[in-house]
């Protein structure tokens, strides 16, 4: 790798880096209302995701011969685990919340969502579960994903899975009460 080439990526990596700094702060700052220690676990958690990404691929870039294939994997196991987490995500807002959220009550223990939203995480376990079967990776692959050829539809399949599950198991917990003191919340970003 020539000297320009190791300064361009060098260049790339620590603005990645910097843009994750800066806007992890931003983003912490407005949501945890002075909160300082909840401000620097936000920017650290945050800033410690894109280490790891960047890290991850300059490793993949380095150790494969063939890094398209190492991408394409990579991008591949995010899908198993950011589909059904994405599903939820958006099950929750659109569906059983519809869109009215307060942002205290994400650091409200007693909100609620309490400290953790356990059918949230209870759905994602069996949702990636699921998946399993359906899956065909250079590492693994699954029975199902055998029968049909190869294919990989554990994607479809957590998308298909998380979201009535979720739905069903979430939509008797939001009281009536708080969609209407909610509604006053102003934009989500």
């Amino acid at each position: 790798m020539t000297l320009a080439r190791r300064s361009v990526a060098e260049f790339i990596g620590t603005a990645f880096l910097v843009a994750t700094v800066i806007g992890s702060g931003i983003m912490a700052e407005r949501l945890a209302n002075g909160n300082v220690a909840l401000v620097l676990l936000a920017n650290t958690i945050a800033t410690g995701a894109v280490l790891v990404a960047l890290i991850t691929v300059l490793f993949g870039l380095l150790a494969s011969s063939n890094v398209l294939t190492s991408f394409e994997n990579y991008l591949g196991a995010l899908l198993y685990f950011l589909i059904p987490w994405t599903a939820i995500n958006l099950t929750d807002f659109y569906l059983v919340r519809r869109g009215h959220y307060r942002t205290e009550d994400f650091f409200d223990a007693n909100g609620p969502f309490g400290l953790f939203n356990w059918r949230g995480l209870l759905v994602y376990v069996i949702t990636f579960g699921i998946e399993i079967p359906f899956m065909n990776t250079a590492v693994y692959q699954g029975p199902i994903s055998k029968q049909l050829g190869g294919a990989d539809i554990a994607w479809i399949v957590g998308l298909c899975v998380s979201v009535p599950l979720y739905y069903f198991i979430a939509r008797g917990t939001v009281p009536a009460a708080d969609s209407a003191t909610t509604a006053d919340a102003g934009p989500v970003a």
